[in-house]
């Protein structure tokens, strides 16, 4: 940043132009607060008791004293002028004062509520990442990133190689606690789980009659006048099985051969763990 070295002797040249420099000097300072947000309060302002203490505010690139007071929607600029005369006799703006303070603007008014409060990078830093915080790794192995390290095993890290990690529930058994493991690869079905269980098969015949009725002798002579004539009469002919039922029992159960794949389509990523 410019400076002017006012602290010498001898005669200062002080002049309109060394003033100037000095102020334009100073200006670059107001564009920090580009760094926070375009509405922001860079310090102090801190509430009590619905009151709102004096700090430092940044409005539109601009760095500007904040004169606290009971807590209001809206924030306005205020600028006071003081006049000097000059040797001519006649007076001119010399010192001019802005500040931010609660109240309704002439020209243009702020909300309270858009102001962003900064934190420092200190903070941003333990914000964003803790010592035990694990995230998934696109890069090369080789180069994980100062302090992180990845999941196996080794450096205070879960060995996490070739796992899925699943959320904790402290309603269910199996996830109540951070570290437990369980599931398997494959799975070999049994005949429970692929459907093909345990059955009987059964046939019955309760037995049952065959009837056949026919008569005896020839159409071409009348009942009883020659030895062939037929005999009006029917006669009938039954045949029978004793068969009282028949049953057939045949229970079996079958397990898969192979095992059945048990993950579902997946995408590899290196786990690592910030330690700090």
């Amino acid at each position: 940043m410019n400076k002017v070295e006012y602290n010498q002797t001898e005669g200062f040249p002080l002049d309109v132009n060394i003033l100037d420099f000095g102020q334009k000097a100073n200006q670059i300072s107001q564009e920090l607060g580009h760094i926070i947000a375009p509405l922001a309060i860079v310090s102090g302002c801190t509430e009590n008791s619905n009151n709102i203490s004096d700090g430092v505010v940044f409005i539109e690139g601009e760095l500007l004293p904040f004169k606290g007071g009971l807590k209001q929607d809206n924030i306005r600029v205020v600028e006071e002028i003081e006049k000097r005369e000059f040797e001519n006799g006649v007076q001119k703006d010399v010192l001019i004062t802005r500040f931010a303070t609660f109240g309704i603007g002439a020209v243009k008014t702020y909300k309270w509520s858009d102001f962003y409060r900064s934190i420092t990078i200190k903070e941003i830093e333990k914000r964003l990442v803790h010592p035990g915080f694990i995230q998934d790794y696109y890069g090369d192995i080789n180069k994980i990133p100062v302090g992180w390290y990845l999941c196996d095993g080794q450096n205070g890290t879960p060995d996490l190689r070739g796992l899925f990690t699943v959320g904790y529930d402290d309603r269910n058994a199996e996830y109540n606690q951070v570290g437990k493991t369980g599931g398997e690869k494959e799975v070999l079905l049994t005949s429970r789980q692929s459907g093909l269980r345990e059955h009987n098969h059964t046939v019955y015949d309760p037995g049952h009659t065959h009837r056949v009725t026919f008569k005896l002798g020839d159409d071409r002579h009348s009942n009883g006048s020659h030895p062939n004539a037929r005999n009006d009469r029917d006669t009938t002919a039954i045949s029978e099985r004793s068969y009282t039922g028949i049953t057939i029992n045949s229970s079996m159960s079958l397990n898969a051969l192979d095992y059945h794949e048990n993950r579902p389509p997946f995408y590899v990523l290196a786990k690592i763990m910030y330690k700090g």
